[in-house]
């Protein structure tokens, strides 16, 4: 439609033209009364040409709706001062907007050139209590946050709860308490165990089994794999896969049962032999003791336990799983 506004932009012109250069009188008002024929065709001609009823695709650089565009190798950009740049609705079912990229482009990008508080890149929102604002299927994955916005987590501005920040530490965090940086909370980070899944506690190592079983003694250590629970007559893996793949730690409760002289025991990663602290820790022999902690596993889900003490230390030791991070 706006060829068509130019082009009767340009017929007033010509009919302002035609009065300044004759003197009026009837054969000013045939002149007129062409131009305006011509413009009528021309205006009627461009009309049909957006508005018809086949679809016809327009040329490359023109606008039809209802049809497919060519923009070619160029750019459309909208601009507005305030307000709305652009407004898309659909009374009916389907999409709004709809992106789609058939190379190796993105469908929908939205970008902030003057970083505001109130500024948005992309913005969706739903009048009522159904439906989604936002909704992203298939592909490497289903929403891509980019962490170049934020070395870690915010410590400027203000943040409402809610808002979560993809940060370039490969941190994901979001803000459950509004302010000035605000309140944040590591959803995921590479050193971070992840959320915690509790289990039935199972029993995945004893030394008595089979009967009478291998106490541990003073400077010996064992790696264990925590992957499945015991049998707790046996002690044969039931390859119940009690602690899954992708397991980073796990909760455990470590049990000393007729212990020999006095020592400790420290549990590490697997197949981290260097002490740095202990687990539990007895001082007389015929001890039953138990206590709680946190590891991590190596990547084949594996704990190491050490043991330290005189040179009559020894124990027999039991480890019972409670959940793992993930």
């Amino acid at each position: 439609m706006q060829h068509v506004q130019a082009l009767e932009a340009k017929i007033r012109q010509l009919e302002s033209r035609v009065d300044e250069l004759e003197g009026g009188g009837e054969r000013r008002s045939t002149r007129r009364s062409m131009l305006r024929l011509a413009g009528a065709a021309a205006a009627g001609g461009a009309v049909a040409v957006l508005g018809g009823h086949d679809g016809a695709a327009a040329g490359t650089g023109l606008m039809s709706y209802g049809a497919s565009n060519d923009a070619g190798t160029s750019t459309t950009s909208l601009h507005s001062s305030s307000g709305v740049t652009l407004s898309v609705g659909n009374s009916s079912t389907g999409y709004a907007v709809y992106g789609q990229s058939a190379g190796s482009g993105t469908g929908v990008y939205g970008t902030v050139v003057s970083p505001s508080v109130s500024a948005y890149g992309v913005w969706g929102s739903i009048s009522g209590t159904t439906g989604f604002p936002v909704v992203a299927s298939g592909g490497s994955a289903q929403l891509w946050l980019t962490g170049s916005g934020h070395a870690a987590m915010p410590v400027v501005n203000f943040h409402a709860v809610g808002e979560i920040v993809a940060a370039a530490d490969a941190g994901l965090y979001c803000s459950v308490g509004a302010g000035t940086p605000g309140t944040w909370r590591t959803l995921a980070h590479p050193n971070a165990a992840g959320a915690f899944f509790p289990v039935t506690p199972k029993r995945v190592y004893d030394s008595r089994v089979p009967a009478p079983g291998t106490r541990i003694a003073a400077s010996e250590y064992r790696t264990i794999s925590i992957q499945t629970s015991i049998n707790p007559d046996t002690g044969l893996p039931t390859f119940d896969n009690l602690v899954p793949a992708g397991a980073t730690a796990i909760a455990f409760n470590l049990t000393v049962v007729n212990t020999a002289g006095a020592g400790n025991l420290a549990v590490n990663p697997g197949e981290v032999t260097v002490i740095s602290s202990s687990t539990i820790n007895w001082n007389t022999s015929g001890t039953v003791l138990a206590n709680a902690s946190v590891v991590k596993l190596n990547s084949n889900r594996q704990i190491t336990v050490l043991c330290s003490g005189g040179g009559t230390t020894s124990t027999h030791f039991l480890i019972d799983v409670l959940g793992y991070y993930r």
